[in-house]
């Protein structure tokens, strides 16, 4: 009974794929196995014009093979785009305040003056080692709040990338879980 059935109606569709869990789980080789995983699945989507522009622990998953080996899954491509022909595109803000490249949370990042580039997302998986290394040990979260990357959490733009300075600066403070020393 819709006289244009083909004009602006939806299409429901349901992807099926096996259940994945969350990279915090994970710790010492398995953790960076996986994550590594996550790495290299995230260069070939790149090379093959697909830019995820959210790479954050939230997005990093994993499963186990028939093996019981972890297999790392990037997952979320909610804010991907892909890219048609060379040189890099997309200048708008993309992506989890804690994890992006400082460089995207400068003002002229947040201006989007700044374009979205391939170690941008590079950057980010470093933040996430980072904050998987410092808050988890074992799958759960650290209950030792010394290490004060709650405050990213609650930080606007601007001050995630003051506090991600003053990690750098003074990271030597900072202690992995013992579960991730190796990876440290």
């Amino acid at each position: 009974g819709i006289a244009n059935p083909q004009k602006g109606s939806r299409t429901l569709y349901i992807i099926v794929f096996r259940q994945l869990s969350p990279i915090t789980e994970l710790s010492g080789a398995e953790f960076l196995s996986a994550w590594w995983d996550c790495v290299l699945c995230h260069r070939d989507l790149w090379k093959g014009g697909v830019h995820h522009r959210d790479i954050s622990a939230g997005n990093l998953m994993y499963y186990r093979n028939r093996d019981g080996a972890v297999v790392g899954v990037l997952n979320d491509f909610d804010l991907a785009t892909f890219v048609i022909g060379k040189g890099p595109t997309g200048n708008q803000r993309t992506g989890t305040v804690p994890f992006m490249a400082r460089q995207l949370l400068s003002k002229a990042g947040l201006d989007g003056k700044i374009t979205h580039i391939y170690r941008h997302d590079v950057e980010s998986f470093i933040w996430v080692l980072v904050w998987v290394c410092l808050r988890f040990h074992q799958g759960y979260e650290r209950n030792d709040k010394s290490q004060d990357l709650d405050l990213w959490l609650k930080a606007d733009e601007a001050q995630c990338r003051e506090k991600k300075n003053d990690f750098l600066l003074s990271h030597e403070e900072f202690s992995p879980s013992l579960s991730h020393k190796d990876n440290w």
